[in-house]
C-alpha cells in the first residue's frame, strides 16, 4: 500500500515539475525574468522533495554478522546447548 502511495505521490510531483518547466518557458518567452526565477527556485524544491521521497521509500539494508563455525564446532556448540 505505500509503494503505491509513493508512486501516486511522485507521479503527481512529476505532472507538477512538468507544469512549473512550462510555465517557466512560457515566462522567459515573454521576457518576465523575476517570474522564471521564481519558479526556476519552485522548481529547484520540488526536486529536492521529489528526491527526498524516492530516498526514503527505498528498502533499508541492515549489515548481518555471520559467523563462520567448522562442523566440529557446530556440533560441540549443539552436545554443550543440549545438556
Amino acid at each position: 500500500m505505500l509503494v503505491v502511495f509513493v508512486c501516486l505521490k511522485l507521479a503527481a510531483m512529476r505532472v507538477k515539475l512538468i507544469q512549473l518547466q512550462d510555465e517557466m518557458e512560457e515566462s522567459v518567452r515573454k521576457q518576465d525574468f523575476q517570474r522564471a526565477a521564481e519558479l526556476k527556485l519552485s522548481i529547484t524544491e520540488l526536486e529536492m522533495s521529489r528526491q527526498e521521497l524516492i530516498t526514503e521509500a527505498e528498502p533499508r539494508t541492515a549489515e548481518v554478522r555471520t559467523e563462520k563455525v567448522s562442523t566440529t564446532v557446530a556440533v560441540i556448540r549443539l552436545i554443550y546447548c543440549n545438556t
